[in-house]
Formats: structure tokens, C-alpha cells, sequence
């Protein structure tokens, strides 16, 4: 048994960070289940973009670079982790939301739903799911990899910094793995 640990740093640019949010998203948006301008035909978020326009849409690499700067300062890791949250939070207001609609009708309005598109695979991922996102895996890693210092607000923007805790780094390179 082989116990080897290599350190993975942190993305430092947003480009890097752009490219390990793609590999995350990149499937996502083929299937059309994120919300931006540039949606494949035929998908449920090009037929949202018809039925609401697209104002205040990002197209997919906006919604990259947006996300990219907001995450300064994440571990790949983590990046991943604000894919998979923003997809967890736009399934809950999917289902919250249809579940509330079938509450409230009769069975014929429920039929008219399903006929009309107001069903759970509607379920897509917005901007303000990634964002949100975002603000949760910050709030879940205080106390681990990041310090309160990583997201102190200025003028409305995050500002994060990039620390590495050279302790634990030091002590787990030196460390004699066992025989």
C-alpha cells in the first residue's frame, strides 16, 4: 500500500479557474439545463429564452468569467463544489415549485402543466443559482480553507486572498510515510 500525498495547488488565475468550472458545467449546457444566451435549440433553457427573452442573460463564457472572479481563491475542489450546489438549488426550486403548483390545482389544470411545459424537467440552473452557490461553499469551508480575510466585501464586490497554510503544508511533505 502506497501512501503518497501530492499538493494540488489552487487555481491562482481566472483562466484556470474558467477552465476547471467548464469541465463542471460543460455537460450541463450541452443538455440545455443552464440558463444562458447561447443554449442549444430545442433545449429547456432555449425554449425558456423564447417564451421570457434573454435580457439580462449571460451567454456561457460571461457566466465563466463571472463565476471565475467571484471564485478567487477556491480549490479546485471547491469550484466543483459550487457546480454541483447550484445544481442541487435549481432542482429544490424546481420540485419546491411544481409541487406547489400540483397543490394548489385540480387534476385537469394539472394536465394543462404538463401539456403547456410546467413540469419538473423544466428544472434549470440560473446565474443567481451559481452565485448563491458561490456564497455557500465560502460559508461551508470557513474555518477550513479559507479565512474570514477570503471574503471581505468592498464597494459590493468580493475580494478574496489566496493564502496557503505553510505549516500543514511543510508538515505533510516532510512526513515519513509509514513501511
Amino acid at each position: 500500500r502506497f501512501e503518497v500525498q501530492i499538493e494540488v495547488p489552487k487555481p491562482r488565475t481566472v483562466e484556470q479557474r474558467v477552465s476547471i468550472l467548464k469541465v463542471h458545467t460543460e455537460s450541463m449546457v450541452k443538455n440545455g439545463r443552464v440558463l444562458v444566451k447561447d443554449a442549444p435549440e430545442g433545449t429547456a433553457a432555449s425554449k425558456r429564452l423564447e417564451k421570457t427573452g434573454n435580457e439580462g442573460v449571460p451567454t456561457y463564457d460571461e457566466l465563466l468569467d463571472i463565476l471565475a472572479v467571484e471564485c478567487d481563491g477556491m480549490s479546485g475542489a471547491s469550484l466543483a463544489g459550487v457546480s454541483r450546489a447550484a445544481a442541487s438549488r435549481a432542482l429544490e426550486r424546481a420540485v419546491t415549485d411544481f409541487a406547489g403548483h400540483i397543490a394548489n390545482e385540480s387534476p385537469s389544470v394539472i394536465d394543462d402543466m404538463a401539456t403547456e411545459g410546467n413540469s419538473i424537467s423544466d428544472c434549470l440552473v440560473t446565474q443567481d443559482d451559481f452565485e448563491k452557490a458561490v456564497e455557500d461553499v465560502f460559508d461551508s469551508a470557513k474555518g477550513g480553507d479559507y479565512t474570514e480575510t477570503d471574503m471581505k466585501a468592498t464597494n459590493g464586490e468580493s475580494e478574496k486572498k489566496n493564502e496557503v497554510d505553510s505549516v500543514e503544508a511543510d508538515a505533510s511533505i516532510n512526513a515519513t510515510p509509514p513501511l
